[in-house]
């Protein structure tokens, strides 16, 4: 499935620095291919905790936008695989925790 990504956020992915480490054209958006996943963990909460906040978005966490994507793809005649091949899971899941609200 493709997900397509409005021009507004792509500017703004367009305008992301490169993550540490990496000299050339990134291959990912915030990791450099190399660190550690607790690392890039870390990266991805500091980086989303800044967004938030400079979009004065009170009470956000990343796990409400993840919600709000999957039952969006499942709400646009995505399937449960397609919404699992986004996520990063399984269709079981999908079913489990996204799919009751479509």
């Amino acid at each position: 499935m493709f997900l397509p990504v409005p021009d507004e956020l792509q500017r703004a992915l367009d305008g992301l620095p490169c993550p540490r480490g990496v000299t050339s054209q990134p291959r990912w958006f915030l990791w450099n291919g190399s660190m550690s996943e607790r690392a890039l963990v870390s990266v991805v909460a500091r980086t989303l905790r800044a967004v938030f906040e400079w979009a004065g978005v009170e009470g956000a966490h990343a796990h409400r936008f993840r919600h709000a994507l999957a039952t969006e793809v499942l709400a646009r005649s995505g399937t449960e695989q397609d919404c699992a091949d986004i996520l990063g899971i399984s269709a079981s899941v999908v079913r489990k925790h996204y799919a009751k609200w479509s």
